[in-house]
């Protein structure tokens, strides 16, 4: 009956029940963050927390409509590929072998995986943080692949006489 999503996210909202009462704070819309995400759900109330920081669960049938106030979404973190270093996101240097990168990529999930972050004593902000880490991760972690795998391609093919030391071979 009741479904607590302490790991979504706060909208701050007015809300206009059925009986004209106005209520304004923030409603929590779960991991989408999204208010119509919730509203096509299948649970019978809405968690609410008044301004004041009060809160209270709202009957469905109760609400006349609801109103996003001020900013819909919370920021997030920069997009790897416009603002930050890849290679410094995931924490190798430019020249490292595609075994390190994907040790470290590995080391950072296991930090910033969201699942590691469930439970009632951690607030749902923190848990939105690592949600937005790992797409960041992920994100990063796709750019230094391409680009090791790019530079591994290059280097493939090595001319004999680079092998061994200058020594051409005898036909």
């Amino acid at each position: 009956m009741f479904r607590r999503g302490t790991d979504g996210v706060a909208v701050s909202a007015s809300i206009r029940l059925s009986d004209g009462a106005l209520l304004i704070g923030a409603i929590n819309c779960g991991a989408s963050g999204r208010i119509e995400t919730l509203l096509a759900g299948t649970s019978d109330f809405i968690e609410y927390v008044s301004k004041e920081g009060q809160q209270r669960f709202i009957a469905r049938h109760q609400i006349a409509s609801i109103e996003p106030v001020g900013p819909v979404r919370s920021p997030v973190l920069p997009a790897v590929e416009n603002e930050i270093d890849a290679f410094e996101v995931i924490g190798v240097r430019r020249g490292a072998k595609s075994e390190e990168a994907m040790e470290a990529f590995k080391r950072l999930v296991h930090l910033y995986h969201p699942d590691r972050w469930t439970g009632d004593e951690v607030p749902f902000e923190f848990r939105r943080y690592a949600v937005e880490k790992m797409r960041q991760l992920h994100a990063a972690f796709t750019v230094v692949r391409a680009a090791i795998q790019e530079r591994e391609a290059r280097h493939e093919v090595t001319p004999v006489v680079a092998r061994f030391g200058g020594a051409r071979l005898a036909p």
